[in-house]
């Protein structure tokens, strides 16, 4: 079988998390005996090659017409703002369109599975209507929570769910928001990210429960791209407010963004750079060993798919604190393995913080729970077959 996988984002030497999850999806199902073959279409936003070849699948870089923030992290979000956006947008949906027919007319192709409903969704369907593939779509998030904020937008989600051949959300709530949209039944299946057995293979951490106060200090840890969507001004007040009551704690923050300037400016007025630790922007590897070597793991986003942070933290056996949005409700279960808080609520944050970190019994309740969790929902290997299943049954393989 061979498949093609078009995304909106693929992790590259510049921007090494811009969707991890679909790179990781990919690792998996190359190991299948039925997957003999994996092509990827993705933007070339970093002047990469257009042509990339690996040992077990080939990328395909098309231009996509958008200019980088001086970051150097893509959010597609931003190109729908203002006519400019409309323009970038217009010309990196042809772009795509084109280069999707180009390798659809040249390769033997028996499936498509596109990431996100908008654009990379959309130009998947319409040029499986051309070529007459079959389709596999799967959303993240914020392509279905945005369609609140504009009817056109929610007309082409419309569309596209209606014309895929299957739907794949990543939890209960996009289905559920899915399904509320396209108001009829369509075929899908919730099917979690996962998580790969093999990030245990990473550096062993020293038992954290076997601390001396005078000497070690809680981690707490934060891993996202530096965007006001991800609560940075929450997280920060929170970390300042915290600062006042007790001084036996870090704050590893992981992501680059174009709130980094923002976030170290509030760090260095208000005198907090003796609880915080700015990594910027690390390889997978290296973040994940800070978060296997956290006490506790927060969440402070205004609105989020299923994280895939904190499906890791998860996996580690961290508590977490967490905003209770997208399905972060599905693996963050309250007051099992961590809370669930609003957005805003910096009391109440610091009441769960100071709950966790003062007892070890919470601490290792909760760490236990997460891993059940983990055990129950978020082995990548399951969620691997299952899609392989849609796959097969698709294309009557």
């Amino acid at each position: 079988m061979h498949i093609l996988v078009v995304s909106n984002q693929f992790p590259s030497k510049y921007s090494p998390f811009s969707g991890i999850f679909v790179y990781d999806q990919i690792q998996s199902l190359k190991n299948k005996n039925e997957i003999k073959e994996i092509t990827i279409l993705i933007p070339n936003y970093f002047l990469e090659e257009k042509i990339e070849k690996k040992k077990d699948f080939i990328i395909f870089r098309f231009n996509p017409y958008i200019k980088i923030n001086e970051n150097k992290s893509p959010l597609l979000r931003n190109l729908f703002a203002g006519v400019k956006g409309k323009i970038h947008i217009t010309l990196f949906f042809f772009s795509q369109l084109y280069n999707l027919l180009k390798i659809l007319k040249k390769e033997n192709i028996d499936l498509i599975h596109a990431h996100w409903v908008i654009p990379s969704g959309i130009t998947s369907i319409l040029a499986s209507m051309f070529m007459r593939k079959k389709i596999v779509l799967t959303s993240h998030g914020s392509d279905i929570s945005m369609c609140d904020d504009s009817i056109i937008l929610k007309l082409i989600v419309r569309f596209a769910l209606k014309n895929t051949d299957f739907y794949i959300p990543i939890s209960n709530q996009m289905r559920n928001k899915a399904l509320e949209i396209v108001k009829e039944t369509i075929p899908l299946k919730r099917i979690y990210l996962g998580v790969h057995d093999d990030i245990y293979d990473i550096n062993k951490p020293s038992d954290k429960n076997n601390r001396n106060s005078k000497e070690s200090k809680f981690h707490i840890v934060f891993v996202g791209f530096l965007y006001p969507i991800k609560g940075i001004d929450f997280l920060l007040k929170i970390i300042k407010d915290l600062s006042l009551i007790r001084n036996d704690f870090i704050f590893d923050i992981v992501g680059d963004g174009e709130l980094m300037l923002f976030l170290k400016n509030f760090i260095n007025k208000n005198n907090l750079y003796k609880y915080v630790k700015i990594h910027g922007s690390l390889t997978h590897f290296e973040t994940l060993n800070i978060i296997k070597q956290s006490d506790l793991a927060i969440q402070t986003s205004k609105s989020e798919g299923l994280s895939v942070f904190l499906q890791e933290a998860v996996y580690f056996g961290l508590p977490v604190v967490a905003t209770d949005v997208g399905g972060t409700c599905e693996i963050v279960k309250d007051r099992k393995n961590g809370f669930l808080i609003k957005y805003g609520q910096v009391k109440k944050a610091i009441e769960d913080i100071n709950l966790i970190l003062n007892n070890s019994d919470t601490r290792n309740k909760f760490s236990k729970k997460s891993m059940r969790i983990a055990q129950k929902k978020l082995n990548s290997e399951i969620s691997t077959n299952k899609i392989l299943k849609i796959y097969k049954s698709i294309v009557k393989y």
